[in-house]
């Protein structure tokens, strides 16, 4: 006989229709716990162990035995391989799938309270389409998001390709968007330098596009040509859209910039920025087919007519030359908006303003956020200033001592409210190692959010790096004695426990390394006379088996420190921490 267990057991008569979560025997105690929020829920432990086994015959039973289930919402379990539309017509009732991860019936509760709330009387055929959509997979709401992105990248194409589009064309344009986000969107489109492809790209910068990321190669000329190659992979795949070859600041090396930027560019095919201030290396980057220069400012802007028109600026309030660094946002802002009409009167109109943001504390981020702001609002007011933004996290997460992954998601976030079309970051020291992973999670987070005007959460899209959004359900009961568990308690805390550590009697011993640029794990047999053999992969488990079956022989005792070592080590790999062997 099913089991029925009220979530709110105190709850009267609910307002909205009852929903009914049937689900197995094993899952029973840990779902009613995550829904006990929700006094229209109940419960249905249908007989079977797992959730996954329950057949549409056992669901007919159930109705059966509580007829006040067909009259509601039935959810079934989202691991179920059956279509329930044909029990749905047979019992005249609304039965759908969950979702497949008990993780998300929070949420999906939530969706399914909202629906019922906001059309009541809605028909059953309706109800149970729209309470179905919600089972959407993050993977075909992500296929959704960039279809919008495409869409809109299309409309950006047409709205340049016809300059004089007009107030009556942008109402029959209107009419042939598909996407309802993309028809609010129409007039910014076609501000003119507010969003551009960068030249010899389909590739958009824009206040109305997510913000692309540029990951910068420090110092790049004191590179080998190994080292730049393993930095480049590394960062395309991550996520980095943008290279960034950055110049070593008072030595001035052109010859060596160019050489790179051009071997970039032939053997990655990737969009590559020039980060230097000094004309001659500007040049000879450009020369060699950097699309973007950063940085332009009032002390090296008259090399403006010495470039292409179709290169992309990024314009910043200082002069260097004259050592004039602005603190005053209003000096900052002042000095961008010289300088963007200035680069607008020389032909150019694919400009990104960088305001600067300050590293913490001194001289303190809050105060360069209001010349974001403060250029913000001027662009409000006159549309030449309408340009995307540059928002440079490395500034901020360099400076600070702290894991850079949360640092990295509000500043992306940050510079979606601002309007942002490049995110800048560096993975220089250990802390950031992995920001550029970071900062592409968290830039779809919250363009997604802006898209859909939500906050950024219960989204298709997370940035959690070690941390997950729910807690997690317990694989089995632990009891609190052995008379309640009915087997020994043995705990390894206790003292007179620890096991001394004995050599393995091979005389073989095992070194592990972290190499986060070429995503691997290196594992080393070592002998007394030296290194043996190197296992190397991404996965701690298929590295442990092929130790296992080249050194058959090795103690319990040593197996399981390799285990340990290889899971730490596998840890920090996915998770862009430091790995120090034998380290807690």
């Amino acid at each position: 006989m099913a089991k029925e267990h009220p979530a709110n057991p105190s709850a009267r008569q609910p307002a909205q229709p009852t929903t009914w979560l049937v689900t197995g025997e094993m899952a029973g105690k840990a779902i009613a716990g995550l829904v006990a929020k929700f006094p229209s829920v109940q419960i249905v432990v249908a007989p079977v162990t797992v959730a996954s086994f329950l057949t549409s015959a056992t669901v007919k039973r159930l109705v059966h035995d509580h007829p006040a289930m067909a009259k509601g919402i039935i959810i079934l379990p989202g691991m179920i391989r059956w279509d329930p539309a044909a029990l749905a017509d047979e019992l005249d009732a609304v039965i759908v799938k969950g979702p497949r991860n008990a993780v998300e019936l929070h949420q999906f509760l939530k969706g399914v309270l909202e629906i019922t709330a906001k059309h009541p009387g809605m028909s059953r055929d309706e109800l149970g389409r729209l309470i179905g959509a919600l089972r959407q997979t993050r993977e075909q709401a992500r296929d959704g998001y960039i279809a919008i992105l495409n869409e809109r990248a299309a409309l950006l194409d047409a709205s340049q390709q016809q300059p004089g589009n007009d107030a009556s064309q942008l109402v029959k344009t209107r009419l042939t968007v598909q996407h309802e986000e993309n028809k609010e969107v129409l007039p910014q489109l076609l501000v003119a330098g507010r969003n551009f492809h960068v030249a010899g790209s389909k590739f958009v910068i824009g206040k109305d596009f997510p913000p692309v990321i540029m990951a910068e190669i420090i110092n790049a000329a004191g590179k080998t040509e190994a080292e730049i190659d393993a930095q480049v992979e590394y960062f395309l795949s991550s996520g980095a859209d943008i290279i960034d070859v950055g110049a070593t600041a008072g030595k001035q090396d052109p010859a060596a910039l160019s050489t790179i930027v051009a071997a970039i560019k032939k053997k990655w095919h990737a969009i590559v920025s020039i980060d230097s201030l000094d004309e001659k290396e500007i040049l000879a980057a450009v020369d060699a087919g950097a699309s973007i220069v950063l940085s332009i400012d009032e002390g090296n802007v008259d090399i403006l007519p010495s470039l292409d028109k179709d290169i992309a600026l990024v314009v910043i309030p200082t002069n260097v030359k004259a050592g004039v660094f602005p603190r005053n946002p209003v000096d900052r802002v002042a000095a961008l908006s010289r300088l963007v009409k200035r680069a607008r009167g020389a032909g150019f109109d694919r400009l990104i303003v960088d305001p600067i943001l300050n590293s913490p504390i001194v001289p303190g981020i809050t105060e360069s956020l209001e010349a974001f702001t403060g250029y913000a609002r001027a662009a409000m007011e006159d549309p030449d200033l309408d340009v995307p933004l540059f928002i440079g996290g490395s500034n901020v997460t360099e400076m600070i001592d702290t894991d850079a992954t949360g640092v990295n998601v509000l500043l992306a976030i940050i510079g979606v409210e601002l309007g942002a079309g490049i995110f800048f970051t560096s993975e220089d020291s250990a802390k950031c190692i992995g920001s550029v992973k970071d900062v592409h999670a968290a830039r779809d987070l919250a363009f997604y959010a802006r898209l859909k005007g939500v906050h950024p959460k219960d989204l298709p899209f997370d940035a959690f790096n070690v941390k997950k959004k729910h807690k997690a359900i317990p694989s089995f009961d632990v009891p609190a004695s052995d008379a309640l568990a009915g087997a020994s308690i043995i705990d390894a805390d206790a003292a007179g426990t620890a096991r001394p550590f004995r050599p393995d009697p091979s005389g073989t011993y095992f070194k592990f390394v972290v190499d986060h640029v070429r995503g691997k794990i290196f594992a080393g047999a070592f002998t007394m006379g030296g290194l043996v053999h190197v296992f190397q992969g991404k996965s701690s488990e298929t590295i442990g088996k092929e130790i296992l079956n080249k050194y058959e022989s090795l103690t319990s005792s040593h197996v399981l420190y390799i285990g340990r070592e290889l899971a730490r080590a596998e840890h920090c790999l996915v998770h862009g921490a430091v790995y120090v062997q034998d380290e807690t």
